[in-house]
């Protein structure tokens, strides 16, 4: 049953709650608790202030716990629809403190039927399989293209990211050898969890000469020498004496030097010639 509110351009208002589709992977509706409480005694009083935003396809892109209260109270929802778009850059544009994080937009369209919804999926894959590590850390090693961290965050909210397949197999290799040999559950109790040192670890997995295996082996036989936090330089040289320790000078690699004339754009280009 579809309500017309004559008031308000373009807002819909509909009691058939189930013509509604949650995004994959987003956030769990709460329906219990003192937040929870407070939005359906808000919302029998003053009924729903503001409208959900949903895509033409019904995908609820932010209001997901309103349409749950009106279902609970059996009052209209209240809704509008995108500018004649399914871009998630319009979350939270009506209400910035419930604005999506990166997580959701890397669910949204990895849900969606959009260009780049397999490079999605596959970020989506790692971070669920892989919890040892924060998001932001994920990020900078499974999409580092030269210093592109935080462009990258950008490119996200904008469902601009490229992740392939071939670079998706490589990150997973290496995340599950870690894992294989107890790397994973270290370091994420002793707060190795920071972006620098995934930012380090991308950069010796895209290296030409690198052998990650052979980084991995040591960063464990050198739990004690690694820091916490540094810059992501100074955990290259770090890297680099670690890895060269016992190695023939042929086979040396000098992590620091490369990235610090910017070699490793050429690695990039290498990587997607």
């Amino acid at each position: 049953m579809e309500l017309k509110i004559k008031s308000r351009e373009n807002v819909h208002a509909t009691l058939d709650y189930g013509q509604f589709k949650k995004v994959l992977g987003n956030r769990e509706v709460k329906t219990k608790g003192v937040k929870w409480d407070r939005l359906c005694e808000s919302m029998q009083k003053h009924g729903q202030l503001v409208p959900a935003i949903v895509d033409r396809d019904f995908y609820i892109l932010d209001g997901q716990h309103r349409l749950e209260a009106c279902r609970h109270l059996g009052i209209p929802f209240v809704y509008v629809f995108t500018n004649g778009t399914t871009s998630a850059e319009v979350i939270g544009d009506l209400n910035a403190s419930n604005s999506w994080g990166v997580l959701d937009y890397i669910n949204y369209y990895a849900s969606r039927p959009v260009v780049n919804a397999a490079s999605y999926k596959r970020l989506q894959s790692l971070l669920v399989d892989f919890k040892e590590l924060t998001p932001s850390s994920m990020i900078a090693l499974a999409l580092l293209k030269g210093d592109g961290g935080a462009a990258y965050t950008k490119a996200i909210t904008a469902g601009r990211i490229v992740f392939t397949q071939q670079e998706y197999d490589c990150v997973r290799g290496v995340l599950s050898d870690m894992k294989a040999q107890g790397y994973m559950s270290w370091q994420r109790e002793n707060h190795i969890t920071s972006r620098p040192f995934w930012l380090a670890v991308g950069f010796v997995y895209r290296h030409p000469k690198a052998d990650p295996g052979r980084l991995i082996k040591v960063l464990r036989e050198n739990e004690d020498k690694i820091p916490s936090t540094a810059r992501v330089k100074d955990l290259l040289q770090r890297f680099s004496t670690l890895y060269n320790k016992k190695l023939a000078k042929e086979n040396r690699v000098y992590l620091d030097v490369d990235y610090e004339q910017g070699r490793y754009k050429k690695w990039v280009e290498d990587e997607t010639a």
